[in-house]
């Protein structure tokens, strides 16, 4: 089994605070297994680019450059 890789994608989605369909910049990490082919795909975060637009470029910039950094800086997903 290979390390893990963090990939951010930019997707359409509804955003229940703003209640509208908007960018999301939503933060995932894959797992792939012995020839490459992607096994897992869990999202750990997501950012809405009009209620929350720090954490939407801060996901869509920052994790695309430097990856570890979203892990230093520990930007876990809110828990209610």
């Amino acid at each position: 089994m290979s390390k893990p890789d963090l990939k951010v994608e930019q997707a359409m989605r509804y955003c229940p605070t703003c209640r509208w369909d908007t960018q999301h910049a939503i933060l995932y990490q894959l797992t792939f297994g012995r020839r490459g082919k992607e096994e897992r795909r869990d999202e750990l975060a997501s950012g809405c680019a009009i209620c929350n637009p720090d954490r939407f470029w801060g996901l869509k910039l920052t994790t695309q450059f430097d990856e570890n950094k979203f892990v230093s800086e520990r930007w876990l997903p809110k828990t209610t």
